[in-house]
């Protein structure tokens, strides 16, 4: 899998100082999170966690009411729409409509919110173009990177870092009407990586594939017969998103991976979700039984590490 993921070989960096009040308790209080980001339609919101201890401050907690966040678990959520830093905003949307771009990192530290995409380097140019065009009006918005990227691994060790993760692997069996070219546009055979992790509206995704898919006009070529974009959608996904959304818990990463009629998910999160993510999964058992889900591994970031380097020994 990784060295169908490795093959888009380009990495951004981007930070951002917001100075907003959100940014600026980060900065107060030291509060330290994975960011997850969750576009529907024009609208933009953000989620961010971290945990709750008896020492935090009478203006934390005050902090903490005034942004209307949830404690549950011994975690604070605080989930809040983008009504600043437009510009910022629009610019990572607009490299995300870059064919190969996905957002692989996002987290805010000390009243700095950074985040990484990468992506192939025949789209280097059109990154550059929107950087060069859009940046400069994005406040205080900077480039902290732009090179060739040292892989996903390393990107996922960097995050497991900052944030132990865990990553889960589900065994779908898609019914048939998700089978027909409109809801699986690329065919019997791929890899694919959600250009947003977090969830939107629909899966927008780079696949990768040895088998040149079927014609069709939501198909964007990245690499003639290896690397597509495409758009499509998928009950089971949206019905997952729907239900983290609602619970402001988030995913970092998500790969597929279909081989007809096998069907696997891989979701990479932070591990203080796991056991929460575990109940959603439970209720798709029920309510969307006709893709009988089952967990084939749910295992910590290293351990994952671990089995793959077996497995390629």
């Amino acid at each position: 899998m990784f060295n169908a993921l490795d093959q888009l070989d380009y990495k951004l960096r981007l930070s951002l100082v917001p100075g907003t009040k959100l940014s600026e308790a980060s900065r107060a209080f030291s509060i330290k999170s994975e960011v997850g980001m969750y576009v529907d339609g024009d609208s933009t919101e953000i989620n961010l966690f971290f945990p709750d201890s008896a020492e935090q401050s009478r203006e934390l907690r005050m902090f903490l009411q005034e942004f209307d966040a949830v404690e549950k678990n011994g975690l604070w959520r605080v989930k809040r729409p983008i009504r600043e830093s437009l510009a910022f905003f629009r610019t990572v949307k607009s490299i995300l409509e870059v064919p190969s771009a996905v957002l692989v990192g996002s987290w805010l530290s000390d009243g700095v919110h950074r985040m990484e995409f990468i992506f192939h380097g025949s789209d280097a140019l059109k990154v550059s173009d929107i950087l060069l065009r859009q940046l400069p009006d994005a406040g205080n918005a900077s480039i902290e990177y732009f090179g060739r990227s040292e892989g996903l691994r390393n990107i996922l060790s960097s995050i497991d870092a900052r944030t132990p993760i865990s990553v889960m692997e589900l065994e779908l069996t898609p019914p048939e009407d998700e089978l027909t070219p409109i809801r699986n546009p690329v065919g019997d055979s791929w890899t694919r990586m959600l250009k947003i992790s977090s969830g939107s509206q629909y899966i927008q995704a780079v696949y990768f594939t040895s088998r040149r898919p079927r014609e069709s006009k939501g198909i964007t070529t990245i690499v003639d017969g290896e690397i597509y974009e495409a758009a499509t959608e998928n009950a089971y996904v949206s019905y997952i998103n729907g239900k983290m959304n609602a619970e402001r818990i988030f995913s970092l990463m998500r790969f597929h991976e279909f081989n007809k009629p096998s069907f696997s998910g891989y979701m990479i999160l932070p591990t203080f979700f796991v056991n929460e993510f575990l109940h959603i999964v439970a209720s798709s058992a029920g309510d969307m039984k006709e893709w009988r889900p089952v967990i084939k591994s749910l295992v910590s970031y290293r351990e994952w590490m671990s089995s793959l380097e077996e497995v390629e020994k």
